[in-house]
């Protein structure tokens, strides 16, 4: 005798007991259903949301800080007639870097430059290394990309009247990154000189 297994027909005969509800008695059964589906929904994207949120601000935690160009010495006093020297310094937080473009301001009426030299050990490609009417141009690459705090050039200035000279960065100044080509500088901090 062979045995044959007739067709499951539970879910048909439930299917036809629910067609002969009212709509009154369908609303109540299906309530239920469609919140729970839009509560799992929810929930589901709820998670999506914070796993992309932890991606974030994981990737924003591993940032490296922007780099920051200053003068050093930031202040000195000096006697009219005499030199002193300041460096200016890249300090690259982290970053890798592969150029500089650098200007600065000086009041010619108390300032002269005399001199400006490139670190070369740091930069080896000189593009730009002009100075005169109250301001100095420097730009420069590496054919290696370099980090840490860098002295990127020593300028000689001749105190030739009294008073006070600030001594200030201005655009274009930039710092290129190696690694995304985009400029990384976020602060750029001058000095101030007393002639006396």
């Amino acid at each position: 005798m062979v045995h044959e297994e007739k067709p499951n027909n539970i879910v048909l005969e439930i299917a036809k007991a629910f067609g002969y509800l009212s709509f009154g008695a369908k609303f109540i059964i299906l309530t239920p259903i469609v919140f729970m589906l839009v509560l799992m929904i929810t929930v589901e994207m709820g998670k999506n949301l914070d796993e992309s949120y932890l991606q974030y601000a994981s990737a924003r935690t591993t940032m490296n800080t922007p780099s920051v160009v200053r003068l050093s010495p930031n202040s000195q006093y000096l006697r009219t007639g005499s030199s002193f020297s300041i460096f200016i310094q890249l300090d690259t937080n982290g970053n890798n870097v592969n150029a500089a473009a650098i200007t600065l301001q000086y009041p010619s009426s108390n300032l002269e430059v005399t001199q400006v030299t490139i670190n070369d050990q740091i930069f080896d490609v000189k593009v730009n290394n002009s100075f005169g009417n109250g301001k100095i141009n420097i730009v420069v690459g590496s054919t290696t990309p370099k980090s840490g705090v860098l002295n990127v050039a020593t300028i000689v200035f001749k105190g030739i009247a009294r008073g006070d000279a600030r001594i200030s960065f201005a655009s274009p100044t930039s710092v290129l990154s190696a690694d995304t080509n985009l400029n990384v500088l976020g602060a750029m901090r001058g000095g101030k000189y007393s002639i006396r």
